[in-house]
């Protein structure tokens, strides 16, 4: 999530081609698209009955995607402690 946000800008700072940044994000996010929605529908093929708890499924990978930001929030607020 980190690189994402400041790729564009580093990308303009240091006058990255535009055609070149563009070719390669235009290819870089299609590939992680794909690749999430084959991952998606195979991993539903495979286990079908994963309909029936999706409502329990979707809070889960939220709960997943947002580990590592708890990471980040308490290893910053464990340095600021320390350091008080």
């Amino acid at each position: 999530p980190v690189i994402r946000t400041f790729n564009p800008l580093l990308a303009g700072v240091s006058n990255f081609n535009l055609s070149l940044y563009i070719g390669s994000t235009f290819i870089g996010t299609t590939l992680w698209i794909c690749t999430l929605v084959l991952g998606a529908y195979f991993i539903g093929k495979k286990f079908p009955q994963l309909e029936n708890y999706i409502y329990l499924v979707i809070p889960g990978i939220i709960l997943l995607s947002l580990i590592p930001l708890a990471i980040k929030y308490f290893q910053k607020h464990k340095n600021t402690n320390a350091k008080a």
